[in-house]
């Protein structure tokens, strides 16, 4: 798996998890490269972060990577 891969099985199962602070600074992390490699949409700030989502070609490698909930 590459780094763009991990990085969304990552946020994938956090999204899939309450958010914890610790879970919210790892996720400003993975965010920018995830935007990059296409995955990620961010739509604006939140005084915390920012409001993201996981954009159709995202979910598509989501679906292609085999991840789900229940391999979290």
């Amino acid at each position: 798996m590459d780094e763009p891969d991990r990085s969304l099985s990552r946020a994938w199962a956090i999204a899939l998890e309450d958010l914890s602070d610790e879970t919210d600074a790892e996720l400003g992390a993975l965010l920018p490269p995830l935007v990059a490699a296409g995955y990620v949409a961010i739509d604006g700030e939140s005084p915390t972060g920012y409001f993201w989502r996981f954009t159709p070609e995202g979910v598509q490698r989501v679906d292609a990577l085999g991840l789900d909930a229940a391999d979290e």
